[in-house]
């Protein structure tokens, strides 16, 4: 007998293992069905996308190690925009520290579920920041609660008062022109079009109205963060000089401006007030870091050498400033400890004038397009930091809403494939059998790219003309349509497909021009599948009609662009946290979130 023991022992163990698992297994179940009932109608994401984010061994964050407080952060901006202190006119991530979006991007999803570095994340990969949760109520309403306990940055005059739904819609209301006191800012009226009101129902309640149901009414207010990032109506009232006076800068974010120094620097202290934890340890509030400096460096090389001798830690992750490839290249050979993330860098293109000869004729675009080499392209300028393959309006990376090269029909891709020979012949049905003589408008910034262009456009015969022009004067002659060839454009964007989609919409004002659709009728395909886009239902239906939009674009061949090339953004080792997020985050939340490790900082 007392040899069998040890077995029962060892037979109830299982027992009590299986048991144990069952039920752990049964609770997930739960969870995790809970989650999903709830994300029905409540638009909070954060239980069904973190499951999609843990493995069995633990967190994919686990890697960056345990949290530290203290310590500076230090990034780099190429150059100002202009610094600006009011969301009415412009507020850029190179200056806007200390406002917060009302929403941001699950901080819990890995980058392997989603890119985070594009400027876009699906509905689903939201959730809230100064909204607690937000509910599709019906059809055409949005209702979000307003997270109680926020304090307003104890600067005069708002003084760490709390902050509530009635400063929400005081702003959208001030910067849409619906106070009866502004007019309409610009900037916002183009994701905007379908806003009926924004209105504080309670303390903690705001309800936005549209005009018409569609599935981006969401995007509408989360993909622009300059849009919903809240100013106080206290700093509304003031002067427009006290409005640009630094010193006035105040809002609910993480990070208060402590000094400024025109074309040097913004320099930050940690919000003492701040109300926020990170999400992946819910029990440490944010900051982590005491101080955030944003220094001017406008030079390349200077930039460079600043991130490669450790006077700044990261760059390429905020204030306009991703690394081309060469410098990425040169950086990674001296400093092989520099984290780094490939990020999508658009593609260079010449966008055509379709309403006017020759472009008018499809043959004349393609023949165009076949002139190109994309895969020499790839591998001469890019030294292989491109695709080599043609593309559309929208980046690969946003998976699910570009029209991806490998599902394209062989007879398209015949259309792009090089074949200067093919070119020829269709220049010549054309009516163009000596070719012709054309023009493009550039700032003088994709200088290489068309030099490339202009070699390649001469051997069928079209004789390309560069013609320069500051960038200022260059967007309001192409607005203008004074342009009657081509323009330098980009393709593959990283824009939210609600911006993408509008670029080309004949009744969407002058983008369409400046994009070479500047018949007023537009073009009837391409505005049918838009306002399909902007009235679809859920956002399964609006992905599949992106992907139409994009595909559209690309059978109309109305721009020759190279190939979707790719940036960097790179790293101190030291600077923990980052996977490499990009714009579409509020640089203030974004940086309260990563930390410095002492031990690794030289």
């Amino acid at each position: 007998m007392k040899r069998m023991v040890p077995w029962l022992l060892i037979l109830v163990v299982i027992v009590m293992s299986l048991f144990t698992a069952c039920s752990t297994t049964t609770s997930q179940t739960t969870q995790a069905t809970q989650a999903t009932q709830s994300t029905k109608t409540t638009q909070v994401t954060t239980s069904t996308a973190a499951s999609t984010s843990t493995t069995a061994q633990g967190k994919w964050w686990d890697k960056f190690g345990t949290p530290q407080y203290g310590g500076k952060i230090t990034y780099s901006c190429a150059g100002l925009r202009g610094a600006n202190f009011d969301t009415y006119s412009l507020v850029a991530e190179e200056n806007d520290i200390w406002f917060e979006a009302m929403f941001e991007p699950d901080w819990t999803v890995s980058p392997d579920v989603w890119f985070m570095s594009a400027n876009f994340a699906p509905d689903k990969y939201y959730s809230g920041n100064l909204a607690e949760s937000w509910e599709i109520t019906d059809a055409t309403t949005i209702t979000v609660k307003v997270r109680q306990g926020i304090k307003w940055q104890n600067i005069a005059p708002l003084n760490g008062r709390e902050f509530t739904a009635e400063d929400v819609a005081a702003h959208y209301n001030r910067v849409l022109g619906w106070d009866g006191k502004t007019e309409p800012s610009p900037i916002y009226s183009g994701s905007t079009t379908n806003w009926a009101s924004v209105t504080a129902t309670d303390k903690y309640i705001v309800v936005y109205k549209f005009k018409a149901a569609s599935a981006q009414n969401f995007q509408s207010i989360a993909d622009r963060m300059a849009l919903n990032q809240i100013e106080a109506p206290e700093f509304a009232a003031m002067s427009e000089v006290e409005r640009q006076d630094w010193h006035n800068a105040v809002g609910t974010g993480p990070w208060m401006l402590e000094e400024y120094i025109d074309g040097s620097s913004f320099n930050y202290a940690k919000n003492p007030n701040y109300w926020g934890h990170d999400p992946r340890y819910p029990e440490n509030q944010t900051p982590y870091a005491d101080e955030l400096t944003m220094v001017v460096i406008e030079d390349t090389s200077t930039r460079t050498a600043a991130l490669r001798t450790g006077k700044i830690d990261t760059l390429g992750s905020g204030g306009n400033t991703t690394v081309a490839w060469k410098q990425a290249d040169t950086l990674r050979a001296s400093n092989a400890e520099l984290e780094y993330k490939q990020v999508p860098g658009g593609a260079a293109s010449v966008i055509l004038r379709v309403d006017k000869a020759p472009f008018t004729d499809a043959r004349v675009r393609q023949a165009l397009n076949m002139s190109i080499d994309r895969e020499a392209i790839a591998k001469s300028i890019y030294g292989g930091n491109a695709t080599g393959v043609a593309v559309g309006l929208i980046t690969a990376t946003m998976n699910g809403y570009a029209y991806a090269y490998a599902d394209w029909p062989q007879s398209l891709k015949d259309k792009y494939s090089y074949n200067p020979t093919e070119a020829k012949a269709l220049l010549a049905e054309a009516g163009y059998p000596d070719g012709f003589k054309t023009n493009v408008v550039d700032s003088g910034a994709n200088t290489e790219i068309l030099e490339i262009y202009k070699a390649y456009f001469l051997d069928i015969g079209v004789d390309l003309d560069i013609r320069t022009m500051d960038s200022v004067t260059l967007e309001a002659f192409t607005r203008a349509g004074k342009h009657d060839q081509m323009a330098t454009g980009g393709a593959a964007q990283n824009f939210p497909p609600t911006r993408i989609v509008d670029l080309l919409y004949s009744k969407g004002g002058s983008d369409a021009i400046m994009w070479g659709l500047a018949d007023p009728n537009g073009d009837a395909g391409y505005d049918a599948l838009r306002d399909k886009f902007w009235a679809a239902s859920d956002s399964s239906e609006a992905m599949n009609l992106m992907q139409q939009i994009d595909k559209y674009y690309i059978e109309q061949q109305w721009q020759v662009a190279a190939c979707e090339s790719y940036a960097y953004v790179l790293w101190q080792p030291w600077l923990k946290g980052y996977s490499g997020e990009g714009t579409q985050w509020s640089q203030g939340v974004l940086w309260s979130r990563l930390w410095i490790d002492s031990s690794l900082k030289k």
